[in-house]
């Protein structure tokens, strides 16, 4: 069985930071590394919020070899990318999404949209407890 979670969000810029904890923390749940997903599905919840005005869903599934998540929202329009000047202050969010996954696309839903990406992601590095200081006078261990 693949591990799958879903979460839905509201239209608001709190929900972009929501999302982007929403993945993390079941990425760590799983042992993994969120690194690049986070940016990427910050992006995506971005332009859910800031293009579809709708509330939008964030499902994360795991498979033997990567990661799929996918954002929904409300708004039939799909994503594009988009040519730019190099002084444009906006529009390289797809460029971005492109240069950190494996994949991604976006399809038509009933409801609106589904844009979705694919990642593989690292194994999480367990960090050793801290060690109980101790203090030392004049060569002394007190503990």
């Amino acid at each position: 069985m693949v591990p799958e979670v879903e979460a839905k969000f509201d239209a608001s810029p709190a929900a972009v930071s929501a999302a982007r904890h929403f993945l993390v923390d079941t990425l760590e749940r799983w042992d993994l590394v969120a690194f690049p997903a986070e940016l990427v599905v910050s992006e995506l919840a971005s332009n859910a919020v800031r293009h579809a005005s709708t509330v939008f869903t964030v499902r994360i599934a795991r498979t033997a070899d990567a990661v799929w998540v996918e954002v929904a929202d409300g708004h039939p329009l799909l994503p594009s990318p988009r040519a730019m000047s190099s002084d444009a202050e906006a529009g390289r969010g797809l460029a971005l999404v492109n240069a950190l996954t494996l994949s991604w696309g976006a399809e038509p839903q009933s409801q609106g949209k589904v844009v979705w990406f694919r990642f593989r992601p690292s194994l999480r590095m367990h960090r050793r407890a801290p060690m109980k200081p101790r203090l030392v006078l004049d060569g002394k261990d007190s503990s």
